[in-house]
């Protein structure tokens, strides 16, 4: 299961998502990303921590981040992560589109103990 609040994000540790993101320039106009833009999104443990839960590189044509079932496998649940989103434009700036959010892993019940 997936839900969402804002920019926070819950989601059943396990499970697919598909996550459509939008980007806006500074004065809130749509974005539209090149082939030469890098996206991406990185979970951590907390803001200061260097290990990366998991990292995923956004396509620039679709802008769909898509969390496999692999990224939160091995994820604590019931824990809170943080992530957030930038953008490396093909000139070399480096924009974050998504500042510091939530990112809960949620307990399940049906793959428990099958790892």
């Amino acid at each position: 299961m997936l839900s969402t609040q804002g920019t926070n994000i819950t989601i059943t540790r396990g499970d697919s998502a598909y996550i459509t993101v939008s980007i806006t320039d500074s004065k809130g106009n749509p974005y539209t990303p090149g082939p030469d833009d890098k996206i991406r999104a990185q979970v951590r443990q907390d803001a200061s921590a260097t290990k990366i839960l998991f990292e995923s590189q956004i396509p620039y044509d679709t802008l769909v981040w898509h969390i496999k079932p692999e990224d939160t496998a091995q994820a604590q649940m019931g824990k809170s992560y943080v992530y957030d989103m930038e953008i490396e434009t093909a000139e070399g700036d480096v924009f974050t589109f998504i500042p510091l959010s939530s990112f809960t892993v949620s307990k399940e019940v049906t793959r428990v103990g099958t790892e």
